[in-house]
């Protein structure tokens, strides 16, 4: 299923598939939100073509099979795209207004394009350089719905559907099938376009709702991609031994190179981008929400509904990404009008903007809660919707304690025991900028201000505000705060940015510059690190290459049987005395599921559990498979629909014995190395 780069062609495919979404984002922008700016097609080409694709497989998904629906979605892609050039004589589409720049001067449009194109191959290769998440719910389960586990169940317990947000995952199992491009690539792909063409929309962002200055423009967006912390002062740590370092000599810890990158509570954006599994499309999705929804507040109404239906769309698909975001941006939806209602009394504005957001909302709400996910599992669970006892409607592994809340209200205190004086020292420089640069936002665009207040408001206060009964969740809440980095950035960098020009006084042009450059250190820090020496600093070129089986070894030889002779239907019993093959956080069976795609279920979602509070719900399968375990009984093994025993050098002594004493079982397969013995056996009914 996943192996390395055997051919040019699948590297051609790959860039091919993604080319042909941007296309189709391109498109769809020109001809349906009847864009003609070069630099928001630009921008919008990338983040549309993957995120509608996200979208509508997942929702088709739900009825047609979803190896299918891969295929016909790109298929009727590419259609659309090419509709417009082959009827493009006809009158409908020569209304359209011409194509223009809206940045006159060629050094400024190669600047964009040169920076563009810099985040994308630049993210795209640390991205493919770092290891895979081997969660159960992240890379396993990206294999396993390429191989038609759709809509999603869980691969460690098949009888339940995957209540997890799987949309990047399902987008690079997309990628996966369709190009046969190797899993960690197929990630790489898409975080690198989005991180590209993020970027972009930062830029455009602010040249439409800011600033008409490129030059401002730019900075806002540099300053929201890289604006940190204080955290990159971790560096003069190493200035005493700046000497040994540079001659080689030096023995010390390297501990402050990490130190500089990664805070414990906030993070510039593209550390989120490039760290996060799902950070590149949450933070897009965020981005790609406020560009529209504000443009939509000033559109003709000719575009305005295909606007709100397409806000409606992606912000339902956050909740597939991240349902804390999805619930931040709703909560900025809903006050924003009101806001603006009280703020400015009543007004055709304020009508509007009701209006766009109770469309939006109508549109976001109903589709989130059907879609998978967690977010209908968690509103049925917190409400008790349901009287059905049992995980399926459990989320994040919390249980069904009637007795506990999944968020609640919390006292001050929570504060301090949660997340200690760390959490201000983090965000101090943050704020020192991004309060007074609000205030001047306010006096030269109130209405764009409060937009972005309030969302920063709404990323900002749930972890502060809020506490859980279940200590996973709890500890969870601290990724409210990432996009306050984000949106932080853009609003200092617009103000400084714009006070760096208005001022003509050299040394005020001088700290404003220094000022920026602290702010900015962590990011570029980042950047540089992760893409000079690797993520984390010093790794392999492919770390991830200890998961694929090498060609021409036993195990190769009993996947590529496995993908031939069987379905996503077939389970298979696989025991060992220890399942840390991928780690401790890992799936269990990951290489088995990596290579091909197919269930080994041990009814646990962690190899190891290891003083987590709430990690793992004793069930009656996870009882019968400890019990099979020891035993090998037919009859559990039924009725835990096991179809197959993979035997290799890792099981425990004496089972295989077990298995075939007390089981009718055919060998379909068997293979040998020097370093494993593999059988395959079918369980005969």
């Amino acid at each position: 299923m996943i192996v390395c780069f055997n051919t040019r062609m699948t590297f051609f495919l790959a860039i091919l598939f993604g080319l042909t979404l941007c296309f189709f984002g391109w498109q769809f922008s020109r001809y349906t939100l009847r864009e003609s700016r070069i630099e928001h097609l630009l921008a919008l080409s990338g983040l549309l073509g993957i995120s509608l694709y996200t979208f509508v497989i997942n929702v088709l998904g739900h009825f047609l099979p979803i190896q299918l629906v891969f295929f016909a979605v790109i298929l009727l892609f590419i259609v659309y795209s090419f509709f417009p050039l082959i009827f493009r004589r006809t009158n409908f589409f020569r209304q359209h207004k011409p194509l223009q720049w809206v940045i006159q001067k060629k050094g400024w449009q190669w600047a964009l394009l040169i920076g563009c194109i810099f985040i994308t191959i630049s993210v795209t290769l640390i991205s493919y350089r770092h290891q895979m998440d081997g969660a159960v719910y992240r890379g396993p389960n990206a294999v396993a719905m390429a191989e038609g586990n759709f809509p999603p169940k869980e691969i460690w317990n098949p009888e339940k559907p995957l209540r997890y947000h799987h949309a990047p995952d399902l987008f690079a199992s997309a990628v996966l099938k369709v190009t046969n491009t190797p899993l960690n690539f197929a990630y790489a792909l898409g975080r690198g376009i989005l991180a590209g063409c993020l970027f972009l929309l930062l830029v455009v962002f602010a040249m439409e709702f800011l600033s008409a200055s490129v030059f401002v423009a730019f900075i806002s967006a540099i300053c929201a991609t890289y604006g940190g912390s204080i955290a990159i002062f971790s560096l003069a740590k190493a200035l005493p031994s700046f000497v040994d370092i540079i001659s080689g000599t030096y023995t010390g810890s390297y501990k402050f190179v990490s130190d500089a990158i990664v805070g414990e509570f906030t993070t510039p954006a593209i550390n989120t981008v490039m760290g996060q599994h799902w950070g590149a499309m949450a933070l897009v999705l965020i981005t790609t929400v406020v560009y529209l929804y504000l443009s939509a507040l000033q559109e003709k109404a000719q575009k305005y509904y295909w606007y709100l239906l397409v806000i409606g769309c992606l912000v339902a698909l956050q909740a597939l990404v991240s349902e804390p975001y999805f619930a931040s941006l709703i909560a900025a939806l809903v006050g924003f009008p009101i806001m603006v209602r009280v703020l400015y009394g009543s007004s055709d504005f304020a009508k509007r903007a009701l209006i766009s957001s109770l469309i939006v909302i109508s549109i976001a709400l109903p589709i989130a809660f059907v879609q998978g996910g967690l977010f209908g599992t968690a509103v049925t669970q917190q409400f008790n919707l349901t009287q059905e006892n049992g995980t399926e409607n459990t989320i994040l592994f919390t249980g069904n304690d009637s007795d506990k809340n999944l968020f609640k209200l919390s006292t001050p205190s929570a504060l301090s025991e949660s997340y200690d004086n760390r959490i201000f020292k983090e965000m101090a420089l943050l704020f020192v900028l991004f309060v007074p640069a609000l205030f001047f936002l306010f006096r030269s665009h109130a209405r764009v201000a409060l937009f972005l207040s309030l969302l920063f408001l709404a990323f900002f206060l749930p972890p502060i505000v809020f506490v859980s009964d279940y200590f996973l969740i709890t500890q969870l809440l601290w990724r409210f705060f990432f996009p306050i980095n984000l949106i932080g950035g853009l609003v200092i960098g617009y103000v400084f940015a714009q006070a760096y020009l208005n001022t003509p006084i050299l040394w005020k042009k001088i700290s404003l510059f220094s000022i920026l450059l602290i702010f900015l250190g962590q990011g570029f820090w980042t950047h540089v690190v992760w893409l000079g020496v690797g993520y984390p600093p010093g790794s392999v070129w492919d770390q991830n290459a200890v998961f694929f089986a090498k060609p021409g070894s036993a195990e190769a030889a009993s996947y590529a049987w496995v993908r031939a002779n069987t379905t996503i239907q077939d389970r298979f019993l696989i025991l060992k005395d220890t399942y840390r093959q991928c780690g401790i956080d890992a799936a269990p069976n990951c290489l088995f599921v990596y290579n091909t795609g197919r269930f080994a279920p041990i009814f646990k979602h962690q190899a190891v559990v290891e003083g987590n509070e709430g990690d793992e719900i004793p069930t009656k399968e996870l009882a019968l498979f400890d019990n099979v375990s020891t035993t090998c009984d037919a009859d559990i093994l039924a009725r835990l629909n096991f179809d197959y025993i993979y035997v290799d050098k890792l099981w425990p002594k004496g089972m295989e014995k077990q298995c075939l004493k007390n089981n009718t079982l055919s060998l379909e397969f068997t293979s040998t190395d020097d370093n494993n013995n593999i059988r395959i056996y079918k369980i005969v009914d």
